[in-house]
């Protein structure tokens, strides 16, 4: 007979008792790389927190982690600082001219 339980229940004779801990940091780590070697450090990470060392959670989360396509897109590049006002899209929006200026 198997009985899982938070606390451990009264019971008769001299049952075995296995009891069951989280996962450690480094232990945690070890399942995620096992399960997701392209996994980075910043997602390696965010999935050992969510899963607070459960082993079955995280190899449930891994799984929708690698299920899902990557998220991260390029982001343009930004000219450098000299040009970066004639450059719409980076960095501060055009000067208007000195002449469109309303005079105090």
């Amino acid at each position: 007979m198997l009985i899982t339980d938070r606390e451990l229940p009264t019971l008769a004779g001299d049952p075995d008792v296995l009891a069951l801990r989280p996962l450690d940091d480094d232990e945690a780590d070890q399942l995620i790389r096992a399960l997701h070697p392209q996994l980075d450090n910043r997602a390696r990470k965010k999935v050992r927190q969510r899963c607070d060392g459960i082993p079955l959670y995280i190899e449930e989360v891994v799984a929708k982690v690698r299920e899902q396509p990557p998220t991260r897109v390029p982001r343009p590049r930004c000219p450098t600082p000299s040009t970066t006002h004639s450059s719409p899209g980076c960095g501060r929006a055009p000067r208007p001219a000195s002449s469109s200026r309303p005079q105090r």
